[in-house]
């Protein structure tokens, strides 16, 4: 299942990019969650692979009012290829699209860096 994304978002809405390596189950999760559990913020989820089926942009990080990832190694590449200045949420890469186990760690890792849902 993929989230939907209109095309347009409230101005007053934050703007978040969530971005893992395959774009299959940590940021498209975090994404998901954000969009249903949140009135405030308006996200996308994207993946560092280019094989992926959604691969980070500039486009994505320039539209996006804060870039969250979920290892160092992401952090990095995503410095190095776009200038992000990303959040590591530090959620490892074990676990499938909205398992309650990975729902449980977004959940902590918002609240760890200062995103409440």
């Amino acid at each position: 299942m993929r989230p939907y994304y209109p095309e347009f978002c409230f101005p007053e809405h934050d703007k978040y990019l969530f971005v893992c390596t395959n774009n299959k189950h940590r940021s498209v999760t975090a994404a998901t969650m954000y969009n249903l559990q949140s009135s405030t913020a308006y996200c996308k989820s994207a993946g560092l692979s280019p094989s992926c089926d959604t691969p980070v942009t500039q486009e994505m990080v320039d539209w996006a009012d804060k870039v969250f990832c979920f290892e160092d190694r992401h952090r990095t590449k995503l410095r190095k290829k776009f200038g992000a200045k990303a959040s590591n949420l530090s959620v490892p890469d074990e676990f499938y699209f909205y398992q309650p186990e990975l729902v449980r760690e977004l959940r902590t890792a918002f609240r760890r860096v200062g995103l409440f849902v």
